[in-house]
């Protein structure tokens, strides 16, 4: 197995992006990623991209994909990856484990939430979408009953 690296980082500011697209808030934190570890896009072999609520709060489920493109990443594999609140973790192993074992060279991890664009009963929905549904009481849980007074 091949020894594995982290060579740069990129972030954007945390704070309400209204005017911002997901998109763009990735490119900014790819720019700076790749300034930083002066590299070129076209070696890249994968994109992860750790997204727990795209579908519910930004109506994109495809989100490796719809970034690759928008960053110019033509030639990578790209896709999401989605653990609710680890889903930043997992997309790190994927890539780590893509590189070690060799189906890569170079892979890109990108984590990306926009989660103050829609109200918050929205957002609410999209958090209990992550609980476990099963073992979650409605007064213990993330959902939309959590405030129910019995």
């Amino acid at each position: 197995m091949s020894a594995v690296y982290l060579i740069a980082s990129g972030a954007t500011a945390v704070g309400e992006q209204y005017s911002r697209s997901l998109s763009d808030l990735a490119n900014e934190a790819l720019r700076s990623a790749f300034v930083q570890a002066d590299i070129d896009r076209d070696r890249v072999g994968a994109l992860y991209v750790a997204n727990a609520l795209g579908e519910a709060m930004a109506s994109q489920g495809q989100l490796g994909a719809a970034i690759a493109s928008a960053a110019g990443l033509i030639h990578a594999e790209a896709l999401r990856v989605e653990a609710a609140g680890a889903s930043g973790g997992a997309a790190l192993r994927q890539a780590v484990l893509a590189i070690a074992g060799g189906a890569h060279e170079l892979a890109v991890v990108l984590g990306v939430e926009k989660v103050t664009d829609k109200l918050d009963a929205a957002l609410e929905t999209a958090l209990a979408l992550a609980a476990e549904h099963v073992t979650t009481r409605p007064n213990q849980g993330l959902t939309q009953t959590s405030q129910w007074r019995y």
